[in-house]
């Protein structure tokens, strides 16, 4: 199951980085402040903390 997910949470790290790019009123820190939320909420090993980990993943590999 994990590995049919990856695609999926990639998509979703890669969208993530998108709209952080996009002109919304929104700003990438806001949207890195909820996904660490998630990731200290949600039990390590979570389909949502791994999905949220994967995001904040993509928004650090994009600001690099």
């Amino acid at each position: 199951m994990s590995q049919k997910m990856d695609p999926i949470r990639q998509i979703i790290g890669e969208m993530v980085v998108k709209l952080c790019e996009a002109k919304l009123p929104i700003d990438k820190s806001s949207i890195s402040e909820k996904l660490i939320r998630v990731t200290n909420k949600e039990p390590a090993g979570s389909e949502r903390n791994r999905t949220a980990t994967l995001a904040l993943d993509f928004l650090a590999k994009s600001e690099a």
